[in-house]
């Protein structure tokens, strides 16, 4: 009865293992933007994005300016020499110093105004949004790899499909040469050419499944996975649009690159620096209260208690303050020459991107008539051949362009989107820039 039971368990456990496999195995399909939603989330260079982030958001953080009060509490115990007393004119002794002393110190402080509050808020603001905008760019960088790496698993694909469709191919030439040589209108020697062509066929195939593997390895490498295997990747259009001109384009990138952004809150930021270095002369005021409790002696009662209003005016810094304001206007200085580099060379990007993107055009377009002239020679090579009037090298040949063509028309279509996406890149665009938005207001300290 118990060992019947024992097996009845384990059937059951083993129903439950099997029936998880195939839900595992249909997984839903990821189309680019759950693909890149899973790398923003999971990649290492976004973790180490996110980190830096909130490195930096630290660092900003100490220099943020507050008017919160700061309250201490000292205590301290301290023994001594001997015992100092003096008589009374009532016959006791004065204690004057004790030879043990305790203080417990209470110090409330509150600063009234300090100069220039308003200026180092909004160059806490700037430095903060600095920070986000580098956050930014480094997600940007996530994106474009994995938009590439995404079109490399279909180019792959496509190239172990063209691989195949060769092979097929080539076992269907041999088969004709074979028939030839039966029917006495070929040689046997041409059967050397076509096993030739067979195994030159099949290395290809080889070398396309290795790269598939290779394709896979790295987009797993930029999602952070073991593997996509049970998962399907949603196909794309392989016809994206293309404008005529650049000029737009352009515009876009000067208002949405994460460099130029970053630089100009830096830019603000120094600016405000330079104003904050001009007021370091301007006088404070603070208020501070005070409570002690200690050994009382004859001058000093057990408990004290005090209120102070404290205005500190700096008359004297030994140049301090003017070399201060020469540092943040240099810094300044340096800044404007920076943005303004920074937005020419981001236009001379974009427009590259540009022509790159319009050449991978140009050349797909070109790569289709070629594909056709190259089967139609396929063709007349092997009609040629059927009849002897043509050799098994010219239908090789022949066979070897066609292949080519075919290699060269699928490798300018996934050209064009891999441009594409560095054209987008270049000028800021991202579907995903809703997502990465929430994601700084989630990660908002």
């Amino acid at each position: 009865m118990k060992s019947s039971l024992l097996l009845t368990t384990a059937l059951s456990l083993l129903c439950i293992v099997v029936s998880l496999y195939p839900c595992k195995a249909q997984q839903e399909s990821l189309g680019l933007e759950e693909v890149l939603r899973l790398a923003l989330k999971e990649s290492h260079q976004a973790v180490l994005a996110r980190l830096t982030r909130e490195a930096n958001l630290v660092k900003v953080e100490r220099e943020k300016p507050n008017g919160r009060p700061t309250l201490d509490v000292t205590g301290s115990g301290t023994t001594q020499g001997s015992r100092v007393t003096f008589p009374r004119v009532n016959g006791t002794n004065a204690v004057f110093l004790p030879d043990t002393y305790a203080r417990l110190d209470f110090t409330f402080e509150q600063v009234l105004y300090r100069p220039g509050y308003a200026e180092a808020k909004h160059r806490y603001l700037a430095q903060r949004e600095s920070v986000d905008w580098d956050y930014r760019k480094e997600l940007y960088e996530v994106i474009l790899a994995v938009r590439k790496a995404y079109i490399d698993w279909f180019r792959a694909g496509a190239g172990i499909q063209i691989a195949q469709d060769a092979l097929a191919s080539a076992e269907r030439y041999s088969a004709l040469i074979r028939k030839q040589i039966e029917s006495g209108l070929a040689k046997p020697v041409d059967m050397l050419t076509a096993d030739a062509q067979l195994a030159e066929v099949q290395t290809e195939l080889r070398k396309a499944e290795n790269g598939r593997v290779l394709a896979l390895a790295n987009l797993n490498r930029w999602l952070n996975s073991a593997s996509l295997a049970p998962r399907t990747l949603k196909q794309f259009s392989l016809e994206p649009t293309i404008p005529t001109s650049p000029d737009a384009a352009i515009e876009l990138a000067l208002q949405r690159r994460p460099e130029i952004l970053s630089l100009v809150q830096n830019l603000k930021s120094s600016r405000l620096g330079i104003s904050l270095a001009k007021l370091q002369n301007h006088p404070t005021f603070s208020l501070r209260w005070q409570w002690v409790r200690q050994t009382p002696t004859a001058l000093m009662p057990e408990n004290y208690m005090a209120t102070t209003l404290e205005m500190r005016l700096p008359f004297w810094d030994g140049g301090r303050k003017n070399l201060d304001v020469m540092e943040a206007k240099a810094q300044t200085n340096r800044l404007e020459v920076m943005v303004e580099n920074v937005k020419q060379g981001i236009a001379l990007e974009v427009r590259s991107a540009w022509f790159k993107l319009r050449e991978s055009a140009d050349l797909r377009e070109l790569s289709l008539p070629q594909l056709v002239e190259a089967e139609g020679l396929e063709r007349v090579a092997e009609a040629a051949y059927r009849v002897g009037k043509g050799t098994a090298l010219e239908l090789q040949e022949a066979q070897r362009k066609t292949r080519m063509a075919r290699t060269r028309r699928t490798q300018t279509q996934y050209d064009v989107l891999t441009a594409v996406a560095e054209f987008e890149h270049s000028y800021g665009e991202t579907t995903l820039s809703s997502y990465i938005l929430s994601d700084l207001k989630r990660g908002k300290p």
